[in-house]
């Protein structure tokens, strides 16, 4: 039983190898299981460009930064999917919203308050930007060099 779990446990990594030593093509930096692309944009916000294959990998999903949702009469301007946020260490709220480039850049967002799936937000990306739902945290660790 015991070298069936550990053939399961190569079988489970041998991809996420083969994806980080073949996947990217000259240029992509990454030695993580998704290959992935860092610069700094003008206004020095890392950005991070992942290849269509590891959007395929990671299952990446979009949604767009909606306007007020949920409980009327607040200051709420802004509204996302929860699975949107990213919580840093300190307690700060950040998206990941997709650039005009079709790069991915982390920006902050303040919450007013979170009301079944959705989030209140007070200030954020503008409605209409386009935001990770689904591959937020491996963008995170990607950019924060945590995926390794």
């Amino acid at each position: 039983m015991r070298n069936l779990r550990l053939a399961g446990c190569i079988a489970l990594m041998m991809p996420s190898a083969a994806l980080a030593a073949g996947g990217g093509s000259s240029g992509y930096i990454s030695d993580a299981p998704i290959p992935w692309h860092m610069h700094e944009t003008a206004d020095g916000q890392n950005a991070i460009e992942l290849i269509d294959h590891a959007k395929q990998r990671i299952g990446l999903e979009t949604a767009t930064v909606l306007g007020p949702q949920g409980s009327p009469g607040t200051a709420v301007d802004l509204s996302i999917p929860y699975q949107s946020l990213i919580y840093w260490a300190d307690g700060t709220t950040w998206v990941y919203a997709v650039n005009g480039d079709g790069y991915y850049v982390r920006m902050p967002v303040e919450v007013d308050f979170i009301e079944d799936d959705y989030v209140a937000l007070t200030s954020g990306p503008g409605i209409g930007t386009t935001i990770v739902t689904f591959g937020a945290a491996e963008l995170f660790g990607a950019e924060t060099g945590t995926g390794h």
